[in-house]
Parts: structure tokens; C-alpha cells; sequence
């Protein structure tokens, strides 16, 4: 008999099968940079703390940030520059 159960929280999904635990991050994703920033706290004050200049060059492509993800792989690359 086969028993596999699966428990939703937040930003994540258990597993469990047979024993074992396997963890699965999703990436919530939304339509643009506002959506984001206005529906995640933690990615608005990460934004918030970038470097002006970054947080300008973010805005100008909004529509290419859909997740917290995103929005700190661009601002990695643009501070990739400032070491």
C-alpha cells in the first residue's frame, strides 16, 4: 500500500514517502516588480536598502521582476561591479 501525503505552507511543499522528506521551494511569482513589492515585505525592504542607482535601473525593466528571487539576481548582477 502506497501512502503519500502532501502538506501545503507557505512557499514551500513536504513531501513524505515511504520515510522519507524531499523539500521543494516555490517561487511565488508575480506580474511585475510593484505587485512583488507591494504583496512581499521582505523583497520591499530588500529593495529599499539597494543603491539608488540599482533601484532605477530595477524599475526601468518592472515587468522582468516576478519574484524575490529575480529581483536579487538582477541587483547582484548590477552590484556585481562596485567590489
Amino acid at each position: 500500500m502506497y501512502l503519500f501525503y502532501i502538506f501545503l505552507v507557505p512557499a514551500c511543499t513536504i513531501s513524505f514517502l515511504y520515510g522519507y522528506t524531499t523539500f521543494e521551494v516555490i517561487t511565488l511569482k508575480y506580474p511585475d516588480l510593484y505587485a512583488l513589492l507591494a504583496d512581499a515585505p521582505e523583497a520591499k525592504q530588500y529593495f529599499e536598502k539597494l543603491p539608488d542607482y540599482v533601484r532605477e535601473q530595477i524599475s526601468t525593466r518592472a515587468n522582468g521582476v516576478n519574484s524575490f528571487e529575480s529581483l536579487r539576481d538582477y541587483a547582484d548582477n548590477l552590484l556585481r561591479g562596485d567590489d
